[in-house]
């Protein structure tokens, strides 16, 4: 000990050690924003294990593997995720049991292949959150929540891009959408944006793609709801001409008449000619 009765740095160090790893404050599982999951370090590991062999395909390859093994109830276990990432040639630390494991308790209670791909992508990226956003408020119409029933009348499950890209039927694709709302009367934009990590996993192209077919797949027709624009005339080189062409046709239309004039007053001048020539007053 040092002055004061003050552990020396070695013992507190040691000390800390010692302390049960129980009392220290766990880590979040879940990030606040969008009810997306939040990305561990197991979850980058694999996720780039991933995008070196497939690409920006990953998800849906991983999709297509883990829907061949995950067990009747639809609930991925070890066993089916280790037989699925050894299938795509995915081995060493990449695919540890305990990484694995970690993967599996981040993708919540009874996961399905879908809550698997969504653990590994990680969060929605800001710009698609927006635009999930948008269409949440474009759907509910100025309410803060949307009626469950309502979501699953509108949703057209055949642009879900797991049944666009053949990794699921629509059934699949439908019950694997709603499934976080079983039970629920009404959903959230934290809920509604939640529920499309997996559908941002499986659409690796651009940002405004992804927006358009999450649009489609709630047949939300046109571009997400903006302020309206104020009211823009003509071109300015269009109004030049239109203007150069009216001046043109009126100049035609004094000419015109200064013609008539000076036919007018020679027909008169004829006439009055003709009138005294015959003695006619």
């Amino acid at each position: 000990k040092g002055r004061g009765g003050a552990a020396h740095p070695a013992q507190a160090l040691a000390m800390e050690r010692e302390v049960p790893s129980a009392i220290a404050p766990a880590a979040p599982l879940r990030a606040a924003q969008g009810g997306a999951p939040w990305k561990p370090a197991d979850a980058m590991l694999l996720c780039r294990e991933l995008q070196s062999r497939f690409g920006e395909e990953w998800s849906l390859a991983l999709l297509r593997a883990l829907r061949k093994l995950q067990a009747p109830d639809r609930v991925l276990d070890l066993n089916g995720f280790q037989m699925a990432l050894r299938s795509l040639g995915v081995t060493g630390p990449a695919a540890s049991p305990a990484l694995l494991r970690g993967v599996l308790r981040e993708a919540g209670a009874s996961p399905g292949a879908e809550d698997v791909v969504s653990a590994i992508h990680g969060a929605l990226k800001p710009a698609r959150a927006e635009a999930l956003r948008a269409l949440f408020r474009d759907l509910a119409g100025g309410s803060d929540t949307i009626p469950v029933p309502a979501l699953r009348r509108r949703c057209n499950v055949l642009e879900h891009p797991a049944v666009k890209a053949g990794s699921a039927s629509a059934e699949d694709a439908l019950r694997s959408l709603t499934r976080p709302w079983l039970g629920r009367e009404a959903v959230s934009e934290a809920d509604f944006l939640a529920a499309h990590v997996a559908v941002s996993a499986l659409h690796p192209g651009d940002d405004r793609g992804f927006a358009r077919r999450c649009r489609a797949l709630w047949r939300s027709e046109g571009a997400p709801s903006a302020a309206p624009r104020a009211p823009q005339g003509p071109p300015a080189a269009q109004v030049a001409r239109v203007d150069q062409a009216r001046r043109q046709v009126l100049q035609e239309g004094v000419r015109w008449s200064a013609r008539a004039r000076a036919l007018l007053e020679r027909l008169r001048k004829v006439m009055r000619g003709g009138h005294r020539s015959s003695g006619v007053p």
